[in-house]
């Protein structure tokens, strides 16, 4: 998604928010409201939530709005509701098929460095991956790309099934501390796809 900043009316609204002018961001908001809440509801698939993503980020804007530099204000509000929809959706701890559809959709159509492909994403978390010892790798593929369950999965390698929770756990803290932001995305597209079951 490519957001354009050709309205130099933003600049001005900007300045005068800075200045604590609230007209100039009753207008903003009027301005961008409604397609930010269309986006968002596309990602949460929630009508209140959605509103309260979109009411957040108004809110974050209008209180630090005087410490930020804002040159793309369109960009800027988009990936702002991006985050926090995405941050509301990992903390939800379920998720459907057609979340996992957007968010593939949300992380192909825009990185911070621009566009990029799954697959490079993909590739980068399973290098990662492969950096596990070979029983907790095997453990987590199980786990995450097959989904069997911790108790499917002891009973297949004939291990303990708190065996079984201490190697995913060891592969999770692995892959949380691993600084390759990447692998970071993914790691949340595959507990996406964990916890919808895929």
């Amino acid at each position: 998604m490519i957001y354009s900043n050709d309205d130099s009316g933003n600049v001005q609204l900007l300045r005068l928010i800075k200045q604590g002018n609230k007209l100039a961001f009753n207008i903003l908001f009027d301005r961008y409201w409604e397609q930010l809440y269309t986006y968002t509801r596309k990602i949460v698939l929630d009508d209140q939530a959605a509103e309260d993503v979109v009411q957040e980020v108004f809110l974050d804007l209008w209180e630090k709005c005087q410490r930020r530099t804002i040159d793309n204000l369109p960009a800027y509000l988009f990936g702002a509701v991006r985050y926090l929809a995405l941050k509301q959706l990992r903390q939800k701890k379920y998720y459907t098929g057609v979340h996992i559809e957007v968010f593939n959709q949300v992380v192909t159509d825009s990185t911070a460095d621009g566009p990029m492909e799954l697959n490079e994403l993909k590739a980068s978390f399973d290098n990662v991956i492969k950096e596990l010892p070979h029983r907790c790798e095997e453990i987590f593929r199980l786990s995450r790309y097959k989904g069997l369950s911790n108790q499917e999965i002891a009973d297949r390698l004939n291990l303990s099934k708190r065996t079984v929770e201490l190697q995913i756990s060891n592969a999770l803290k692995h892959l949380k501390l691993t600084r390759n932001k990447l692998a970071v995305i993914l790691l949340f597209a595959v507990t996406v796809s964990y916890f919808a079951f895929f």
